[in-house]
């Protein structure tokens, strides 16, 4: 233990320059601006400031506006028990309605949800049925523990209180593709809160467990509160894709499982959200005190075909990881089922964002999982970084 840690305190030494320059050029920590904490949020709404500027970085101009109270739906409660046609109730709902879903259900689909021209004091929300107060509060991670899931190999201790399942649980049922969640071209103003998303056939890859449909704009949607997660030994891409959406928070949920395995699997890289590609613009994105576990990248923006590039991007409070039990050394070595590791790159990669409008707290690196930097699982790919930051048409400036 002692040696580890004084290899990783000498790595840090070697890359401390380029740290400091991609933290304060890029990923911009309150640290880079001089500001305290208190500061932040108040130079944050000052767009013409010379405070939100260090260089070429600028925070956001534009931030994601999250809360319930910014979310209202105030119209109609629709209660659907198990066994209840969720497509139908969405379809049906209203702008400003609230579907709960039975709490302990689980509801089998690919469930699109569609364009209805909401706005925002109308907002539909998808939710579980079980009180706010058996939820943690707003701002407050949820963990498997809300699921009736008291641990997972390999991570962090859950500490539940309880394990009473109060989610209600959207599954996937076929044979590879994209679901259960899909956004139709144009859909707006949806709020999902107190939801396990998962699929359920092994053998299969599953690209996306949410996204949009191909090519589609999506605005003002959040996922609040959620367990998104694959299964332990099967590929599954992708918890989130972004795709061309914009005005989208991510907040106070639980990733697990997105991995694809090496030589024999289908596919190559994995997210736990994923975005920055398209020709549609794309931004501003809200990725606050998420738990996001991918054995690829936890989140890349970038890395396909794009004419624009995502802007104003808040990443705050996430705890980027990977078990260490998907290293083959390991004597609780978990990985594909035919026995092959999963493929492993970086924590965090950006191929294609604005240098502007960029924030990140200054915590980023220390909740990074560091272990994994010396000998790497990779399977045609270069050694995992930790932060990857690759200007368009540019060279790789990884560390």
């Amino acid at each position: 233990m002692l040696a580890l840690m004084r290899d990783e305190a000498r790595w840090f030494k070697r890359n401390e320059k380029f740290i400091t320059l991609i933290l304060c050029l890029c990923f911009l920590p309150v640290s880079c601006y001089g500001l305290s904490p208190g500061l932040t949020a108040r130079a944050a709404n000052n767009v013409g400031s010379p405070s939100r500027l260090d260089g070429p970085a600028e925070l956001p101009r534009v931030y994601v506006r999250s809360s319930l109270a910014d979310t209202p739906s105030r119209g109609k409660t629709r209660m659907l028990n198990a066994g209840g046609n969720l497509q139908q109730a969405i379809n049906d709902a209203e702008c400003g309605d609230i579907i709960k879903l039975e709490a302990g259900a689980t509801f089998t689909g690919k469930f699109t949800l569609p364009s209805k021209n909401c706005d925002d004091a109308h907002w539909v929300t998808i939710r579980t049925s079980a009180p706010d107060s058996v939820l943690p509060p707003e701002g407050t991670r949820l963990t498997p523990c809300y699921a009736g899931v008291s641990s997972l190999p390999g991570r962090p201790d859950f500490r539940c209180s309880s394990t009473k399942n109060v989610l209600a649980k959207l599954e996937f049922p076929n044979k590879g593709g994209a679901g259960p969640i899909v956004f139709a071209p144009g859909a707006n103003h949806y709020r999902l809160i107190g939801l396990e998303v998962t699929r359920a056939i092994p053998g299969f890859v599953v690209h996306n467990l949410i996204s949009l449909a191909p090519k589609a704009t999506a605005d003002h949607l959040v996922f609040d509160r959620m367990w998104i997660h694959g299964l332990a030994q099967e590929e599954t891409t992708r918890g989130v894709q972004l795709g061309g959406s914009t005005y989208v928070a991510v907040v106070d949920s639980f990733f697990t499982d997105f991995h694809c395995v090496a030589k024999t699997g289908t596919c190559t890289d994995s997210q736990a959200i994923g975005g920055g590609n398209g020709d549609n613009p794309m931004g501003p994105y809200k990725i606050v005190n998420n738990f996001l576990e991918a054995a690829a990248e936890d989140i890349i923006f970038g890395g396909g075909p794009a004419t624009l590039i995502p802007a104003d991007i808040e990443l705050r409070r996430n705890h980027m990881f990977r078990p260490m039990n998907w290293k083959p050394e390991q004597p609780d070595f978990v990985g594909g089922r035919d026995g092959h590791p999963f493929i492993v790159k970086n924590d965090f990669e950006k191929c294609s964002a604005s240098f502007a409008g960029r924030q990140c707290d200054g915590k980023l690196l220390g909740r990074l999982q560091s272990k994994w930097i010396r000998r790497p699982v990779v399977a045609k790919e270069s050694e995992p970084k930790r932060l990857s930051v690759v200007p368009r048409h540019g060279r790789d400036h990884s560390l």
